[in-house]
């Protein structure tokens, strides 16, 4: 992974640790898309919750090469910090330890007050990953 740009009072792990959405771009046959994702940072690499089949896991089977997006903004505060990704994403197995710590960072680790869709769906056989690898990193503190 090579580093372009990282502000140095910048931590990748605490950053990457907050439930932050991450928009995934990438070609279609109708031209650019952009998904709106939860992401688990793990072992140098994003992961994303998917299901085989869907348009999103077809897009990023067809066409690996892609961006993500991170970006913690605060209005009150001047906070904005922006994390851009260049890289390949790939689909990989489903793993549902990975994606209990996926759903636990955005929904908390009791999983009484979860919505029951988040339970039952970890049982669906069609459920993937879309594992992001960067090649190319920009992590950058822009507060004011």
């Amino acid at each position: 992974m090579k580093i372009i740009e990282k502000s140095k009072s910048l931590d990748w792990d605490e950053f990457l640790s907050q439930p932050l959405y991450a928009f995934l771009a990438s070609e279609s046959q109708d031209g650019p898309c952009c998904s709106p994702v939860w992401f688990l940072w793990e072992d140098g690499k994003i992961w994303i919750i998917s299901v085989k089949g869907d348009s999103f896991s077809k897009r990023v089977a067809q066409q690996p090469k892609s961006a993500i997006s991170i970006i913690d903004w605060d209005r009150t505060s001047g906070k904005s910090i922006h994390a851009g990704f260049r890289g390949v994403a790939n689909v990989h197995e489903f793993d549902s330890s990975r994606a209990e710590r996926l759903l636990n960072k955005y929904l908390g680790n009791d999983k009484s007050k979860w919505n029951a869709r988040f339970i039952d769906f970890q049982s669906n056989s069609e459920n993937v990953f879309v594992c992001f690898a960067p090649e190319k990193v920009v992590l950058r503190d822009q507060s004011y």
